[in-house]
């Protein structure tokens, strides 16, 4: 069995885990960090995936520093200014240099995380990971936080990747359907007849058009095996069928 980490997410919390304040005194305060205490809690981390699912095939994905999203919408994260925990990169290069792990030029962690679950023959694979966007992908999709392991449907994947072009995303910086939150949204794609058309015709009652939905749906949208040219190593847009 396949364990497909999102290993954003583990260097992340990892390493800020292992930060902590030093005070000098007379008023000097400095971030301090661990590197073996960054490192041990990746490895517990992973032990933990290891005894649940009873194997050690992890494939760890990370972020491209491009992402092909920005070509779509040029603001898309653009409002995200924090900055990375220290010693970030050398977490990095640690599980690169012991583990398997998985770039994609142009591509985010959850888009390998999507292409990979959804490779022919990865089906009793696993998604580990936390963001809620890769409930889009069918297959079996563990979130650590709430120890809770789902399995998620073509059909669901769908319905969730317009749910979220309906209601954007904050954290991603696109802003979905003016108006249309979750309940709202819920109920735009539970309606009869194509969903796709229900997402246009909510978009066109505030005032925008098809083209500024399939923005947000372009941009929402995390690939799958078929949404990757696998020669021309680019994402291939969504287009709605």
């Amino acid at each position: 069995m396949k364990l497909l980490v999102d290993a954003d997410i583990l260097v992340y919390r990892s390493a800020t885990a292992a930060e902590y304040e030093a005070d000098w005194g007379d008023g000097l305060f400095t971030l301090m960090s661990r590197f073996d205490d960054g490192v041990e809690q990746m490895l517990v981390q992973l032990g933990r995936y290891q005894e649940k699912f009873g194997s050690d095939d992890f494939v760890l994905a990370f972020s491209s520093s491009r992402n092909f999203r920005k070509d779509v919408l040029p603001d898309y994260k653009g409002n995200r200014r924090g900055r990375k925990p220290l010693g970030y990169l050398r977490y990095r290069k640690y599980l690169d240099d012991h583990f398997k792990t998985v770039e994609v030029d142009g591509l985010e962690a959850d888009d390998v995380c999507g292409i990979l679950m959804t490779k022919k023959g990865n089906e009793d694979a696993v998604i580990i990971s936390d963001d809620k966007d890769l409930k889009q992908i069918p297959g079996n999709i563990y979130r650590p936080s709430t120890d809770e392991l789902l399995t998620v449907g073509v059909e669901d994947g769908d319905r969730y990747h317009l749910h979220q072009s309906l209601v954007g995303d904050r954290v991603d910086n696109y802003g979905g359907c003016p108006g249309i939150g979750e309940v709202k949204a819920r109920a735009v794609l539970s309606a009869e007849g194509d969903p796709w058309d229900a997402v246009v015709r909510s978009y066109e009652q505030a005032g925008l058009t098809e083209a500024d939905a399939l923005v947000q749906a372009r941009v929402a949208r995390i690939l799958r095996y078929d949404d990757f040219d696998h020669k021309k190593k680019e994402p291939i847009l969504w287009t709605p069928k």
